[in-house]
């Protein structure tokens, strides 16, 4: 804040110099200008001339370059028509069969050693099936066919000039020739069909077919024909053009994908699952074909014309400059409908005109300054009774108090003399103030430990309060810190949510609040608390990043040590549980193990006899391993609920958390002559929860609904327990009792702590249970039951349930 106040001597600074300036300008600035606009005219009546003699030239070199383009692919779909002649031809005039793969195998080699300009012939049949031969990469001729010459998977074998399948290269994909589009169009229409480019199934090359319709003797339909145009060749001449220094020619088909192009631009490229895609020309790393792509888009009658031979436009690139183009279609049976571009920066031939242009504005520009800084001596030597007062201002500007000299003149000079010695002490008080200020919120911040920090959009410096640097363990200093070092001190995990939440803020997508943790130098980790949001000027543009930050470590370590209370709170309810149920807890565990006790001594009965039973002894033993079993299970059940460990949420099902806590309380309810009955839904969907902390809320409902009913001498005691999902799709549990029920005056402070209805009663367990359920979303509440007794109902949010079928229960 003082430093903008030391913006104000600046500014009558800058008037002082600007009154100086002013008479420097009436005698020097027009000569100079009337010279300097002198040369930009010349200059620029020669940049027009010769941008008007480039654009003639570039117009007659893109014109004969597409129409070259043109004729080599008018060359090369000339020649794949011919040899889908010659192929039809030769099949019909052998009479060869499309039943017989290995006789048009043959046929299909013999063509593709005759013809060296031939990458790919291919026959297919009703069956579904298709064979071809072809030339890889390196010459080799190879056979791809269908099994068993029918729909099938498609294989590449070595291949013999007889006809006859070599060792198998590699599989593909499943492939029926009924399905493909270029089939069925020359079956149905009896006509050729030119597909659209494609990537091969088996050889992952890109080309384009020519497809025929193959006639038996009689005059029917036999099977397609197929030559294969692989653009490698078309790819190798069209890179070998030479359109200027940066100049393109390219093919786009119908689809907007790249055909072929110069300039090393490749029309196939990997996408992210290692496959090879057809690159869109609009999306090509060349910036000469994706802009000229994207203007045709933009402007496509000029594409569409009508007119014969290509056509001449132009456009603007932002990196490129002035682009000169033509473009002509080329179209044959089928889908091809090409379009022929090429395109020429203007900047290729304007080069050496702007860099002499520029060293004459150059020249002009020095005679003119070496004329200014001439007459600028002679002005100055007139105004220096302003020097003075300039120096003063000087010095303010940078904090330096010196007093204003005097100034004895009555002209606009002494006025103004006047009016800076009066507006320097004004300053000076208003400086004096602000300092205290500042030093008021540098305390503020200081007890409060809230710092404040500005982030800059455009450099992506950060300025902070001393107070930040202090949460930083750092010494205050007067520079800005970049980013990169900001992020040294933020935890390695924390560092992409940080970054992505600046990211969201400089988008203007939503306000900056992120707590994440920072290293100081010595090592101690830290918590902090950042808000933030843009600050704009007035036409919206985003001026900085302002925010606080504050040190919440002390505010989360209380945070940590009280939830370790409440954790500590909830065992102890655990442990006096199993305290109330210790009767119950020795009684199911003493079952088991005297059953195995019998079952022991009469194994050993049966082994003491003269013929000793083996079937008997084995059934012994296996009901002794049942109730060991069923024992160490009741053990488990009892050291889960009394060992101390974290909570940890896990896929639960709820209706097995339930089952646990009754085989628990079961001694209690037959000893207090509790009927249970219980309710559980199938198919419940599975809870996100703490397996021991819903069991010991679950034993803590039905030891009280017992402990209820165990003081009411009339009536049936029944307890009832019922599970389920309700109509807003969260999952429920109730426990119901047919105890004396509750006081409705008192429901409000029934889970309050330290409140209790019985005689001998802590007050914590409802408190507790309520406490638990509530860390788990859910809600824990109760009402009275009819005819009498009670209701505790307690629900866990639908939306932290794994999907699954939803039931719900009576």
């Amino acid at each position: 804040m003082i430093s903008d106040a030391y913006e104000i001597p600046g500014v009558i600074h800058d008037g002082l110099v600007s009154r100086r300036s002013r008479l420097r300008r009436r005698l020097t600035f027009p000569a100079a200008a009337i010279v300097l606009v002198l040369s930009f005219v010349l200059t620029g009546l020669w940049i027009w001339t010769a941008d008007v003699i480039v654009s003639i030239m570039s117009n007659q070199l893109i014109q004969q370059m597409t129409g070259a383009v043109r004729r080599e692919v008018d060359g090369m779909i000339t020649f794949g028509d011919r040899m889908s002649t010659r192929m039809v031809n030769d099949i019909a005039r052998h009479n060869i069969p499309f039943n017989d793969p290995v006789a048009l195998r043959r046929e299909l080699y013999g063509l593709v050693s005759d013809e060296p300009n031939v990458r790919w012939l291919a026959c297919g049949n009703d069956a579904g099936g298709m064979t071809d031969a072809g030339r890889l990469a390196d010459g080799t001729i190879v056979f791809l066919m269908t099994d068993d010459f029918r729909a099938g998977v498609y294989r590449e074998y070595e291949a013999y000039p007889d006809g006859r399948l070599g060792d198998l290269r590699k599989s593909a994909v499943y492939f029926d020739t009924r399905e493909q589009p270029w089939y069925t169009r020359v079956r149905d229409t009896r006509s050729r069909y030119w597909t659209e480019p494609y990537i091969g199934s088996v050889e992952r090359l890109l080309g384009v077919a020519l497809s025929a319709p193959v006639f038996n003797k009689d005059g029917n339909f036999a099977g397609v024909c197929n030559v294969k145009l692989i653009f490698t060749a078309l790819s190798d001449w069209m890179s070998s053009l030479r359109i200027g220094d940066n100049g393109r020619a390219f093919v786009v088909d119908t689809t907007g994908h790249l055909v072929a192009a110069s300039g090393g631009a490749s029309p196939v490229v990997i996408g992210a699952d290692g496959k090879q895609l057809r690159l869109l020309a609009s999306e090509a790393a060349d910036s000469i074909i994706r802009e000229a792509t994207r203007y045709l888009d933009r402007e496509p009658e000029i594409a569409g014309s009508s007119s014969t031979g290509p056509r001449v436009f132009s456009f603007d690139d932002p990196e490129r400059g002035r682009i000169y183009a033509a473009v002509d279609r080329f179209e044959a049976p089928g889908v091809i409908r090409w379009t022929i571009v090429s395109a020429v920066p203007a900047s290729d031939f304007l080069g050496p005109v702007y860099r002499a242009a520029y060293f004459s504005v150059a020249i002009s520009t020095a005679i003119v300054a070496a004329f200014v800084v001439l007459g600028l001596w002679v002005v100055g030597r007139t105004l220096r009774p302003l020097t003075a007062l300039t120096q003063a201002a000087q010095a303010i500007e940078k904090g330096e108090w010196r007093d204003v000299p005097e100034v004895r003149r009555n002209d606009e000079v002494g006025l103004l003399a006047q009016a800076f010695t009066l507006m320097t002490g004004r300053l000076r008080e208003t400086l004096d103030g602000l300092r205290r200020s500042e030093a008021k919120l540098e305390e503020a911040q200081r007890v409060a430990h809230v710092g404040y920090w500005e982030r800059d959009p455009d450099t992506h410096r950060i300025t902070w309060s001393d107070e930040t640097y202090r949460i930083f363990g750092l010494t205050p200093r007067e520079a800005t810190i970049t980013v990169a070092e900001m992020l040294e001190r933020i935890h390695p995990e924390d560092r992409p949510i940080w970054n992505q939440a600046a990211a969201e803020v400089l988008r203007g997508a939503s306000r900056y609040d992120l707590e994440y943790r920072v290293f100081r130098p010595d090592g101690e980790l830290r918590i902090v608390h950042s808000q933030g949001d843009l600050r704009r000027d007035a036409s919206s543009a985003s001026r900085s990043m302002f925010g606080t930050i504050q040190d919440i470590t002390d505010r989360r370590r209380a945070e940590e040590a009280l939830q370790q209370a409440q954790a500590d709170l909830a065992r102890l309810n655990r442990v006096m549980l199993l305290e109330e149920m210790a009767t119950s807890i020795a009684h199911e565990v003493n079952q088991p193990i005297s059953a195995a006790i019998t079952n022991a001594n009469a194994g050993l009965r049966w082994l003491a006899a003269r013929v000793p039973d083996l079937d008997e002894v084995r059934q012994a033993l296996g009901r002794i391993v049942r109730d060991g079993t069923r024992a160490g299970e009741i053990i488990g059940r009892i050291r889960s609920l009394a060992k101390k460990t974290p909570p940890r949420r896990d896929r639960l099902d709820i209706n097995e958390a339930i089952r646990e806590a009754i085989a628990l309380t079961q001694a209690e309810m037959q000893n207090n002559g509790v009927r249970l009955q219980s309710r559980l839904a199938e198919c419940l969907p599975l809870a996100s929860a703490d397996r021991v902390q819903l069991q010991q809320v679950m034993i803590n409902l039905i030891i009280n609904a017992i402990e209820a009913m165990g003081g009411v001498s009339g009536g049936p005691r029944e307890l009832t327990i019922v599970s389920g999902v309700d109509n807003a799709n969260d999952l429920f549990v109730e426990v119901q009792d047919t105890g004396p029920g509750l006081d409705p005056e008192k429901l409000d402070r029934l889970f309050q702590s330290f409140y209790t209805t019985k005689p001998d009663g802590m007050g914590m367990g409802l408190a507790i249970s309520r406490s638990i359920i509530e860390a788990h979303n859910g809600r824990l509440s109760a009402e009275p039951n009819k005819p009498r007794g009670a209701i505790f109902r307690l629900t866990l949010p639908g939306k932290d349930c794994l999907a699954g079928p939803r039931v719900v229960a009576p």
